[in-house]
């Protein structure tokens, strides 16, 4: 009974986290906000914060009547777009916040608080009203990490602090949600993803679970029916008494998952602050009533014998899954092969430089002469990113970053066919692939040059930059509407990558030099750490699960075949022979678990993966046709 109770408390538990989890998600947004008390002194800083330090500094000096901490989340230039228009040229760093609940609050065009900022809208500071946007308008959000988000323009707002185009930042308001999606999207959908897992080895274990319990109660069934009570009886005291049991599992689960919900939200509410309502705590009590409701329906069903083998090998399966799927996903994202989805290939030093005007264009020629007077630089590919205009399937113009020059030296790895060779060739990254609706051997209608023609699909490939919608070409820049530049370099043997990109740091101090082992990392170290720990949680709670399981079966096999036991007891059989055929059977049972869940990592486990990519990146409209490709690294440990 004790072995029963905890598993019935610990699926609870997790039903009851990842309900409460999800409830917390999806009512992020509905934050109550005051009217606005616009302070006398802001100070932005980039970095960790140390509220301790911030307050002691206050508290030191009477004349600070108060003090806030307003969180935001920064949008390079390249990263965002209005009605299709890049804003890498502008000179105003804006940031995504969610509006402050009692000071510095954002006024709408009737000063009014602005309190309710709908999910998939986004206000805008009043002045980039006057470049052209309208309410209606689309702002494009693309993350860090290349997930990208696209919001309707609901208004305009008044902001005291950075309103005015002087100011160099500018604040853009959206719901908590949004902001969540952008900031922990991938996180969130890793931590539902195990939490769906979890669910169904729990209640595969909780049928497995009761099946043990009542085997062991059939000698005392029997007696009972043997005593002249009836059946309706004996089935009601057998309910009673594990419908007791489940009502205290269900409501320690339910303190239990509502305990474990706050660690698994606790990088969304240190961003956002507390969202969810009351509805964090009533959904899940409602999951842990259907539970202990689901419990008492499958202990009335399970008044019979059955076969147990192919349900634990069903639940060592999933218990697999939930450690390799998890795990090779975080193994992904620390893969130096990873690097290859960034835009560059075997590269071992990416230089990025932003495009600022004119003369940009000599500043891409310095660079590119750097790279070529650098005895340690072996080869190098310089790119030039511009915007064009293609043509869908049906009829709709589309913009597009084209990326532009020879990449022979830095080669990336194609899903189909090859890299472009001359200026009628165009590659496409699979999302681009399937939003213009052209396949490999095409032809796609391109704007260069102001001039519409049709270039050759030869090649796809998979891209997580710029919200994977992305082109390669070898076409002309001269005219076109420039994004910026990109330079890979691969450095000759011996030498040290970080001293070399130190050096062209040095030398080109408008650009951007990094390793490009360290530019993954720095894209990806929030989430590849928050990623970690999920893994790491799920990774021990199938452990836990599968030692309970362990034990279970290994009672319920033993209750079931007591009467043989008893007579092979009695003819002197030793214990090590009685438990011989049963640690068989388990070992043939885990193995064969192990062996369907390691099957399974390689095909669903990855088809999971990059399904989760194609909603992060081009949303539901986009799931299962093959805009993400990336192959996973599976590490069963």
């Amino acid at each position: 009974m004790t072995t029963l109770a905890g598993l019935m408390m610990l699926s609870v538990l997790l039903a009851c986290a990842g309900a409460a989890l999800i409830t917390r998600l999806v009512g992020s947004g509905d934050a109550l906000i005051e009217r606005a008390v616009a302070p006398h002194l802001a100070q932005l800083h980039s970095g960790e914060v140390d509220d301790r330090e911030i307050t002691e500094f206050t508290a030191a000096h009477p004349e600070i009547t108060a003090h806030q901490v307003t969180p935001l989340l920064g949008i390079d230039g390249a990263q965002l777009f209005f009605d299709g228009t890049s804003q890498s040229s502008s000179v105003q760093q804006n940031s995504l916040m969610v509006p402050e609940r009692e000071r510095d609050l954002l006024l709408d065009m009737r000063d009014r608080p602005l309190t309710d900022v709908e999910p998939g809208t986004v206000w805008l500071p009043l002045l980039y009203e006057g470049s052209g946007l309208t309410v209606g308008s689309t702002v494009t959000v693309i993350a860090p990490d290349g997930f990208r988000r696209e919001l309707e323009v609901a208004g305009f707002l008044r902001d005291a602090g950075m309103g005015p185009a002087i100011a160099g930042s500018k604040r853009l308001a959206v719901s908590a949600e949004d902001l969540a999606v952008v900031a922990e999207g991938p996180v969130a959908a890793l931590v539902l993803l195990a939490a769906a897992m979890v669910l169904v080895i729990g209640m595969l274990s909780l049928r497995l679970a009761l099946r043990t319990s009542l085997e062991r109660d059939r000698r005392e069934i029997a007696v009972m029916t043997a005593i002249g009570i009836s059946a309706r009886d004996v089935r009601t005291l057998h309910l009673l008494v594990y419908g007791t049991l489940a009502a205290v599992a269900g409501l320690a689960g339910l303190l239990g998952g509502t305990a474990l919900e706050r660690v698994l939200s606790a990088g969304l509410t240190r961003f956002l602050g507390e969202t969810g309502g009351a509805g964090v705590v009533l959904i899940p009590a409602a999951v842990s009533l259907l539970l202990v409701l689901g419990v008492l329906a499958t202990a009335a069903s399970l008044l019979r014998r059955g076969g147990s083998a192919p349900l634990l090998v069903t639940v060592f399966a999933v218990c697999t899954l939930l450690v390799m799927v998890p795990t090779s996903i975080a193994t992904t994202l620390a893969s130096p092969q990873f690097s290859a989805y960034f835009g560059l290939g075997a590269a071992d030093v990416r230089i990025d430089l932003p495009y600022t005007g004119k003369d940009s264009t000599s500043r891409f020629e310095s660079a590119r002469s750097a790279l070529a007077g650098d005895a340690r630089v072996a080869e190098h590919t310089a790119l030039v990113t511009t915007r064009h205009l293609v043509e869908t399937d049906e009829g709709e113009e589309l913009g597009l970053a084209v990326s532009s020059g020879d990449r022979s030296a830095t080669p990336g790895v194609y899903t189909d066919g090859r890299a472009p060779r001359s200026e009628g060739e165009i590659a496409l990254s699979l999302l681009s692939l399937a939003e213009a609706g052209v396949s490999v051997g095409d032809r796609l209608p391109i704007q260069v040059q102001g001039q519409w023609s049709e270039l050759e699909v030869v090649g796809s490939y998979q891209d997580l930059t710029n919200g994977g919608r992305t082109a390669r070409g070898m076409l002309p820049t001269e005219g076109e509407q420039v994004i910026g530049y990109v330079f890979g370099a691969a450095v000759v043997p011996g030498a040290e990558t970080a001293a070399v990109a130190g050096g062209l740091s040095a030398q080109l101090t408008e650009a951007r030099v990094s390793e490009t082992e360290v530019y993954r990392t720095q894209l990806l170290v929030s989430v590849g750490e928050r990623i970690d720990a999920a893994a790491a949680l799920a990774a021990a709670v199938a452990v836990t699960l599968a030692a309970l399981l362990a034990v279970l079966i290994s009672r319920l096999w033993r209750a079931t075949d007591a009467a043989p036991l008893s007579i092979q007891r009695a003819l002197g059989a030793s214990p090590l022979t009685l438990r011989a055929p049963y640690l068989t059977r388990m070992l043939v049972t885990l193995v064969l678990g192990l062996a369907v869940g390691a099957a399974f990592s390689l095909s669903l486990g990855q088809g999971l993966f990059n399904l989760l990519i194609e909603g992060m990146f081009g949303g539901m409209e986009h799931l299962f046709q093959g805009t993400s490709r990336i192959d996973l690294v599976l590490d069963p440990l």
